[in-house]
């Protein structure tokens, strides 16, 4: 999603998370859906744009689900159940394991990692 501090840049990503949203919606109707990546959407600067894609999407976020120790990392694995499917996140953690041969970051932040269980229902 768009990444910056002004004002255009939080409405691009407000349009950025609807559109998320009405995807998921749209093509994951009775699924199970795990959602993963850069969002750009730390929970103190875009708290309400945050709600609204786990609350549209009917998400669950794998941070603040398990109280993980760093909040405001822009990377996110979020995951929604079904009614034939349930998905738990587990533990979470930063992989430091995602770099190239000189041991360099793939990403200019380091992965994310988040372990799922799931139980058919």
């Amino acid at each position: 999603m768009d990444a910056g501090p002004s004002g255009g840049d939080v409405d691009a990503r407000l349009a950025q998370v609807q559109q998320l949203a009405t995807a998921i919606n749209a093509n994951s109707v009775n699924h199970a859906v795990i959602v993963a990546g850069d969002t750009n959407l730390k929970p103190a600067d875009d708290s309400e744009t945050l709600a609204a894609l786990l609350s549209d999407a009917n998400l669950s976020d794998s941070c603040q689900a398990l109280s993980c120790p760093e909040p405001e990392r822009i990377d996110r694995i979020m995951y929604r159940s079904s009614s034939t499917l349930m998905l738990t996140a587990s533990s979470w953690q930063v992989d430091s394991s995602f770099v190239d041969e000189q041991g360099e970051d793939l990403s200019d932040h380091e992965a994310v990692a988040v372990t799922l269980s799931w139980t058919a229902l």
